[in-house]
């Protein structure tokens, strides 16, 4: 189905205006809010525990730093998950008397765990899904417990927050109850700001929908990019803005795609470097943003933690191999909506999650990316998901009450819809039997799908470019459904990328040789191309995006199946489309 980006500005903007965060999600909010308030100004210290991605590094950050925001002479400390150690709440932590514990991002499955090593005045902000109903109701009538999840039993009903979103709605709320109750100390506008950038970033980097209808994510996001776009030294933590800038954010008007793929991929990889430097990644990282402008460590911990992530995007690269590739072809004429992927042996867990998201990307099928552990003699990994599925990770817990793999599999997980992790499993060809054996009962809706539809001539236009921001955060999320174009073959001039024959740039040129659109495509090749051509003429998928290096000009990449929309010619353009929702 064809939708102009007129059709689609208007359909987003017209979504836009519905989002509201319903009554019953702002009490509970507020009230875990007056919980955490509460503690804030109290005589305790806080220890707050948190999970080692993005998400839990920026929740923890900003409750830190609204708490000695509110009360100045309070003692806060933060402790974050080791990657190398058990999924959850970190175990490593040994409690002492007289701290209030606050948990970010993890807790709601180790409820029994927490309240006997913690104590039962644990205040917990999670949003993964919960999976028993006692626990459930718990979170729906224990101030101090905060998942919404637990709301309603159709999660399409609930708002989609992250943790980090979770942490800046309970700043904004303690905010206004440190302006009733202590009118004396005022949170200023640079902390403000500061913690609204963070908590852009950490729902970007989660990869929450922020075309959910029952949350303010599109709100969070578009305040946070309009924060950094103004930032300055008064008005913005230094070492916020140095990281941003060191990202390549600030050349022009940022975009959420910059600050996921940047940002967001710069604050995971810390952690995910953990295993390879025997470290917790995400400790040294959460130290590195709140030492201050003037601790030279600061500035000795930031050149370390850029080092560890060209690192780690040079183990990415070298992990897709031809064996990578071969499995995208092998998996893509397939009739699997689900599929498992050996890593080598001892490849660091942390790096299954982004090579389940490649694959699970140019697949268009749910992954498990599973690795074997020579000295703990076990497996483990991450699994992603795709649009229009079920549960990931209720599809796991269901298999593995499967009279076979209660006697036959141990194995660890947690998650949520779109994204489980994987820990200690004794027998990975067992698991991936049970996979293919369920996988009938995992159900994948696919939604029609929409194309742009943008005439070749508008590609490289002003006015196209000007059109994409209005949609920034880029329509449905961070992506914009792919426009499909007609390009005269003689107009195309393609040439190979790098050293991998897989990867070529194609630039269309005008009548004047000059370049109009830039399109980079992967795995293109007689096996598999993204491109058709007849008569002369190259039927292409370009999914737009905004530049990121100077927001000048779009580009876009065509990884797509051939077979994306064979059909698109033959419908008609619906003036009155409605654009599907990102998550069904």
């Amino acid at each position: 189905m064809k939708i102009t980006l007129d059709e689609l500005i208007s359909d987003v903007k017209k979504r836009e205006s519905t989002m509201e965060e319903p009554q019953e999600v702002t009490d509970m909010i507020q009230a875990t809010a007056k919980v955490a308030y509460d503690a804030i100004v109290s005589e305790k210290p806080i220890t707050i525990l948190t999970d080692y991605d993005a998400d839990g590094i920026c929740s923890a950050y900003i409750f830190k730093r609204a708490a000695e925001a509110i009360n100045p002479d309070k003692n806060v400390k933060v402790i974050c998950n080791d990657r190398r150690g058990a999924y959850g709440v970190p175990k490593f932590v040994q409690p002492e008397n007289d701290v209030q514990y606050v948990i970010f991002d993890t807790g709601c499955a180790e409820l029994k765990y927490i309240n006997e090593t913690f104590g039962t005045d644990t205040i917990i902000c999670d949003h993964h899904l919960i999976t028993d109903d006692e626990t459930k109701e718990r979170f729906c009538f224990e101030d101090r417990l905060l998942d919404l999840h637990a709301l309603h039993d159709d999660d399409s009903k609930n708002a989609q927050y992250c943790a980090t979103g979770l942490a800046y709605r309970l700043y904004q709320e303690m905010k206004m109850m440190s302006e009733r109750e202590n009118p004396s100390i005022t949170i200023s506008e640079k902390i403000d700001n500061t913690l609204t950038i963070m908590a852009c970033i950490g729902t970007i980097s989660d990869v929450v929908n922020l075309m959910d209808a029952n949350s303010l994510n599109r709100e969070i996001v578009k305040k946070g990019i309009d924060k950094i776009d103004n930032a300055t030294k008064e008005n913005t933590d230094f070492t916020i803005g140095y990281m941003l800038a060191q990202c390549g954010i600030g050349d022009n008007t940022a975009t959420a795609k910059d600050i996921g793929f940047s940002v967001g991929a710069f604050l995971n990889s810390a952690s995910r470097m953990s295993e390879t430097t025997k470290t917790n990644g995400a400790q040294v990282m959460f130290n590195m943003l709140t030492n201050g402008e003037d601790s030279s460590k600061t500035y000795v911990l930031f050149d370390r933690l850029k080092e560890w992530n060209a690192q780690r995007k040079s183990y990415i690269n070298a992990m897709q191999d031809e064996r990578f590739y071969n499995a995208i072809v092998e998996q893509r004429g397939s009739e699997n909506k689900i599929f498992v992927y050996m890593l080598p042996e001892n490849t660091p867990t942390a790096f299954a999650g982004l090579i389940a998201g490649k694959l699970s990307e140019a697949t268009d099928k749910a992954v498990i990316c599973l690795t074997y552990h020579s000295d703990t003699q076990c497996y483990s990994g991450s699994g992603r998901n795709v649009e229009g599925a079920d549960s990931l990770n209720s599809f796991i817990s269901n298999i593995l009450h499967s009279p076979y793999a209660k006697k036959y599999i141990e194995m660890n997980f947690g998650g949520h819809h779109d994204a489980i992790g994987i820990s200690n499993l004794n027998d990975a060809d067992k698991f991936n039997m049970l996979v293919k054996k369920y996988q009938g009962e995992f159900k994948c809706t696919k939604s029609e799908n929409l194309v742009l539809d943008i005439p070749l001539s508008d590609l490289g236009s002003h006015e196209t470019l000007k059109k994409v921001r209005e949609l920034e955060p880029i329509g449905n999320g961070l992506k914009l459904p792919p426009a499909i174009v007609n390009v005269p073959s003689d107009k195309i001039v393609s040439k190979q990328i790098g050293k991998n024959e897989h990867w070529k740039s194609f630039s269309i040129i005008d009548d004047s040789g000059n370049k109009v659109f830039t399109v980079k495509d992967w795995n293109y090749d007689d096996r598999n191309k993204a491109m058709k051509e007849s008569d002369g003429n190259v039927e292409m998928l370009v999914s737009l995006e905004i530049n990121n290096f100077n927001g000048s000009h779009l580009e876009g990449t065509t990884a797509y199946k051939s077979d994306f929309f064979p059909s698109v010619k033959e419908q008609s353009v619906n003036k009155s489309v409605a654009v599907p929702q990102e998550k069904i």
